[in-house]
């Protein structure tokens, strides 16, 4: 029963984005190709994966979940400051 209930909630919110992309289309008079309608569609799909999540999980490739040594050593993760969130992070988890 729970599938059934996801599942009519999957379609109801996937006609929903449906007729949000049609009116937005209609009212903004972008085209296909429009970086603002893309932005719309790129919405309306993340939005239709988290509603999708139930039914089904979206996985990420095998090669880009292992990180590599190099990813975490060398000069670029030093430069984006990637220890230093770190450390922020480590302090926002302490003090919840």
């Amino acid at each position: 029963m729970t599938k059934l209930r996801d599942l009519a909630r999957l379609l109801v919110v996937t006609a929903a984005f449906g007729v949000s992309l049609f009116l937005f289309r209609r009212a903004a008079h972008f085209s296909f190709t429009s970086p603002w309608f893309v932005l719309m569609a790129m919405l309306c799909f993340l939005g239709f994966v988290a509603f999708a999540r139930p039914l089904f999980l979206l996985r990420l490739p095998r090669w880009l979940r292992k990180v590599h040594l190099w990813e975490t050593r060398g000069k670029l993760y030093r430069v984006l400051g990637v220890q230093a969130f770190g450390g922020f992070s480590d302090g926002l988890r302490s003090a919840c």
